[in-house]
């Protein structure tokens, strides 16, 4: 994603299915679509997340 590129709450929120999957983390967005499937924690830790802020839970799982 570009820095300079802006998107609304509502436009991340449509992008919460497996191979469309994009999350917020530190106000910065990330498409993930490519790697959810290889994530090590599976897809089921970022499949609940999708489209959504997981700022809060990623640093609760990775160092910051």
């Amino acid at each position: 994603m570009s820095k300079s590129q802006e998107y609304s709450l509502s436009e991340i929120a449509v992008h919460n299915k497996e191979k469309d999957l994009w999350l917020i983390i530190n106000n910065m967005v990330y498409d993930l679509s490519k790697f959810a499937k290889i994530h090590p924690g599976g897809l089921g830790v970022l499949l609940p997340l999708a489209g959504k802020d997981a700022t809060k839970e990623f640093y609760a799982l990775h160092q910051e």
